[in-house]
């Protein structure tokens, strides 16, 4: 059998190796990522029907929602935050000054919306939107069934927004004053 000292020594060299373990195993990981910054200004995302809509102005300074006619500042771009009730398929587009309409989300799939599943909470969608340069008009739809852009954009003018662009879908419209 060993000794009391034996068996102290023993436990405190597995002590150590366990300590040891830890701080490697911390130091490989890396620092910690960081955390979102929070908003100064919280504004309630523009809703509809179970879609809700956010857009953030993004700048060096940190992030600012946008309630709906708010100016942009210089230097800044646009994030957009979305959660819906319903899973669906969701295509936002913007109305520039001269009344063109354009695609801002999804980008990279043909101009065909994005699946978007239910979620009580605002999701980034991880794509900026191009800055804006004058007043600017943001339409998002979410719909059961996949659409297309080509679909909308005779549809999108300022002037046709008040009703529905498509039967049965959601829809949220903010306006954005350019810098």
């Amino acid at each position: 059998m060993a000794s009391k000292p034996a068996l102290i020594g023993v436990a405190v060299v597995a002590a150590a190796g366990i300590a040891f373990g830890a701080w490697y195993g911390m130091r490989k990981a890396g620092p910690a990522a960081p955390t979102a910054k929070p908003m100064a200004d919280d504004v309630a995302p523009v809703v509809s029907d179970g879609l809700a809509v956010q857009f953030v102005a993004r700048s060096a300074g940190g992030d600012r929602a946008l309630a709906d006619g708010a100016a942009m500042k210089a230097g800044e771009a646009i994030r957009i935050r979305a959660r819906s009730r319903e899973a669906g398929y969701l295509l936002i587009a913007r109305i520039d000054r001269l009344g063109g309409s354009h695609l801002v989300y999804p980008a990279g799939r043909g101009g065909q919306a994005a699946p978007m599943k239910a979620s009580p909470d605002l999701r980034d969608l991880g794509q900026d939107a191009p800055a804006a340069v004058g007043d600017e008009v943001f339409v998002s739809l979410l719909c059961s069934r996949p659409f297309v852009f080509g679909a909308l954009q005779d549809k999108l003018r300022p002037d046709a927004l008040t009703a529905p662009l498509l039967p049965g879908c959601a829809q949220t419209v903010q306006r954005v004053k350019g810098p």
